[in-house]
């Protein structure tokens, strides 16, 4: 069973010794360089949950934080599938979910070892990352004009295009 703390230590070690470093992967950037600063300003709440992720998804939509991570004990499934619905129905809100689910795909970059990092638990979780979609898109696009995404995948490309798109869809029904 994951605790709290220990899913806070993993955040960090995560943060710390992946997402702030540079990666050949992402063309020579940072896996995510907004996620330090995300944290060190405490623009984010951390949980673990049992919860179905709409409850996260309402909370997150009348909060201040940039960032909800949810994480849920081992053994939890269909959360990539909850998310994918909930996203459809949450973009008119301008809220976006990323779900990852243990042992759903290898990671693309190497660097994303748990062991390299820091893991700190003996088992994968999954977890939901809640976050605004129009400003995830502003920062992906930021990104784009880099050349951060040149080494990602078909499929990787094809899930920011779909982010995009229902952005887009929500812009014009406004």
């Amino acid at each position: 069973m994951i605790t709290l703390e220990q899913v806070k230590q993993e955040i960090h070690n995560w943060t710390k010794n992946y997402l702030d470093v540079p990666s050949d992967h992402y063309n020579g950037h940072k896996p995510c360089p907004f996620a330090k600063k995300t944290l060190d300003n405490n623009e984010h709440r951390i949980e673990v949950s049992a919860e179905h992720p709409a409850r996260w998804y309402e909370e997150f939509f009348e909060d201040k934080k940039k960032i909800y991570i949810i994480a849920y004990q081992p053994g939890m499934v269909g959360l990539s599938e909850a998310v994918e619905e909930l996203n459809v129905r949450w973009a008119q809100d301008d809220v976006w979910g990323i779900a990852f689910e243990p042992g759903e795909d290898d990671p693309e970059d190497d660097g994303n070892d748990p062991e390299q990092w820091g893991s700190v638990t003996d088992e994968s979780y999954p977890m939901l990352l809640i976050q605004s979609l129009s400003e995830t898109n502003s920062l992906s696009l930021s990104l784009e004009k880099k050349g951060y995404y040149k080494k990602c995948s078909p499929d990787f490309m094809d899930y920011v295009q779909s982010r995009k798109d229902l952005q887009n869809a929500r812009t014009r029904k406004r």
